[in-house]
């Protein structure tokens, strides 16, 4: 049977949490790390790890311009571009590393990035209004 996908919206914020209480300590100065890699581009996308006792947490911003008083709201954002609105649509591993490259897991096309409406304003302008 295969284990179910968990589906990613493009432009939507994206988090996923690991408890890491039957991985031993990690030594001093290195911390838990992960990434979301397209098998198909070979394209990676670093999560911010944060972690709480044994949960880590592990986040991929939206990618987009979230201040709704910026003229570019909703915008693909240059300075996220780990973010879920820089992802293609596909399937995804997610490798979870520590920064000492030890203990190195994947799981294995887990994870479905799909279209969404969050990416309404960068589509590109219908054929009427580039006609206009």
């Amino acid at each position: 049977m295969t284990a179910p996908q968990i589906e990613i919206k493009q432009g939507k914020a994206f988090q996923f949490n690991l408890d890491v209480s039957a991985y031993p300590t990690l030594p001093t100065g290195v911390t838990w790390q992960a990434a979301l890699v397209n098998p198909s581009t070979e394209m990676r996308y670093n999560a911010v790890a944060t972690q709480t006792g044994n949960n880590v947490n592990f986040a991929w911003p939206s990618g987009l311009v979230d201040d709704a008083s910026d003229p570019d709201y909703g915008k693909l954002n240059e300075d996220a571009k780990d973010g879920t609105a820089w992802m293609t649509v596909g399937t995804y591993d997610l490798e979870v590393y520590r920064s000492d490259h030890a203990d190195m897991g994947v799981l294995y096309g887990r994870f479905r990035v799909t279209k969404s409406n969050f990416m309404a304003k960068n589509a590109p302008a219908s054929q009427e209004e580039e006609e206009a």
